[in-house]
């Protein structure tokens, strides 16, 4: 009976430090995307040409901005960045160019 006792407070002090060390996970993303949402917010002051000289929109910082509080919206303009410089080089390709200059006529083959 003596092991049995000693085993559940193995179980439950195992059960508290992994709970613990979730909590504090938990918490330390939250510091880490409260900082990277003051530093997205400081992109606002940015002028568009200077957005647009990172590979960002101002819209793309509101939305980013826009996601929950507890996610890191840095990671939302990382993303939208890749987007837009892979459509850059799409359209810069002469393949690229030639398809865009097709859709901007309405031509489709």
């Amino acid at each position: 009976m003596i092991t049995s006792i000693a085993g559940l407070s193995s179980l439950t002090s195992e059960g508290f430090r992994a709970g613990l060390r979730q909590l504090v996970n938990r918490a330390k993303a939250l510091i880490r995307a409260t900082s990277h949402r003051r530093a997205v917010r400081q992109l606002l002051d940015l002028d568009d040409r200077a957005l647009k000289d990172i590979g960002l929109t101002r819209d793309d910082v509101a939305r980013a901005l826009g996601t929950p509080i507890d996610s890191d919206p840095s990671v939302v303009l990382i993303v939208r960045a890749v987007d837009h410089r892979s459509r850059l080089r799409r359209v810069a390709s002469p393949v690229g160019r030639v398809a865009a200059r097709e859709a901007a006529l309405g031509n489709s083959r």
